[in-house]
């Protein structure tokens, strides 16, 4: 883990944030398919500041070794690893789906791999957003700390403005300031949690409610830039002081959170096949309500790419989809997709 030691609390907030990725692409499924009523629509985007500002969090709480490290290093561990795997789980995600599109809601075809390196598809965008927070980072880090969040945030807000974050790389920049705290403000966010993590839980209760209600009753979107930088921070220590809760007084969650979150990019780059099949399938068994769907196809997709994994992971033939080949490194160990 770049330096540290290997915190189980941490490993459980990823686990905890991927289970709400694929949460969310189930969701989005049975809504092109089905459809919500607007209520149930408005608290799931109460999610949108949580999720993936604290995935990108997270990215960057362990990041500075690697920044650190010489370029060679830099570019084996990061550049070349990121750029590999964005591939390999790109080619494997369009053509997946191209296959299997009579069946999906998004039309793809085999073509789609062209456009991979300027507007990334579907759930390997997170790895290309990822390369772009290391190499930028990489660049900057001579900076003032406190210089390049502003700058960060200035950018992601003028890009949110917009823009409206629809272009994957607008996307990367409206995340980079939160992988920037991460990076410069680990030791403070992990003593933070793990110290105060009762009053942070009681005090990111209250204020994220009633940022909630203030959205709900005013008509302000979680997506406003405003409102997305505003609840984030609240957000993201919530769901870090409520893991830590459960570290504490659910063990068996726990667990289940711990071992999840050190696979989660294998959980990631896999979720899309079970979390586009739950539906039709939970459809044709009969099930009718779209919420009920939604948490059992969670439930079902996220443990599904869990056990691909560990079936797949020894098979010799598949190996190049955790391992980059020795011809793609610049040192003689194998990187897996797990050391990002």
């Amino acid at each position: 883990m770049q330096g540290y030691k290997r915190e189980k609390w941490i490993d459980a907030v990823k686990g905890l944030t991927i289970i709400m990725v694929v949460f969310h692409h189930v969701f989005s499924g049975v809504d092109s398919a089905i459809g919500f009523d607007d209520f149930t629509v408005s608290v799931y985007n109460l999610l949108v500041p949580i999720r993936m500002p604290l995935f990108f969090l997270v990215a960057g709480l362990f990041a500075k070794k690697s920044l650190d490290s010489c370029l060679t290093e830099f570019v084996d561990s990061k550049v070349l690893h990121f750029l590999y795997f964005y591939v390999v789980w790109s080619t494997v995600n369009v053509f997946t789906r191209a296959a299997f599109s009579d069946y999906a809601n998004n039309a793809v075809n085999y073509f789609d791999l062209i456009y991979i390196f300027w507007e990334p598809v579907f759930s390997p965008w997170f790895l290309y957003a990822l390369f772009f927070a290391f190499v930028t980072s990489r660049f900057i880090k001579h900076l003032n700390v406190y210089f390049q969040i502003f700058l960060a945030l200035a950018l992601a807000i003028y890009i949110s403005d917009t823009a409206e974050g629809k272009v994957v790389l607008f996307r990367a920049i409206k995340l980079f300031p939160f992988f920037l705290v991460g990076l410069h403000f680990s030791s403070v966010i992990r003593f933070l949690v793990s110290s105060k993590y009762n009053f942070l839980f009681l005090a990111c209760s209250f204020l994220y409610l009633s940022c909630s209600l203030v959205v709900f009753n005013t008509g302000l979107q979680p997506s406003d830039w405003y409102v997305y930088y505003s609840m984030a921070p609240i957000g993201i220590l919530l769901v870090m002081s409520t893991v830590f809760l459960i570290s504490k007084y659910m063990k068996p969650v726990f667990f289940v959170l711990n071992y999840t979150g050190q696979r989660s990019l294998y959980v990631y780059v896999m979720h899309f096949v079970p979390a586009a099949a739950c539906r039709p399938l939970l459809t044709k068994i009969g099930f009718t309500d779209p919420l009920i769907i939604t948490f059992i196809g969670t439930l079902l997709a996220f443990p599904l790419c869990l056990l691909a994994y560990e079936i797949t992971k020894n098979v010799s033939i598949l190996k190049f989809l955790y391992k980059r080949p020795d011809v793609f490194t610049l040192s003689k160990s194998k990187k897996s997709v797990s050391s990002a």
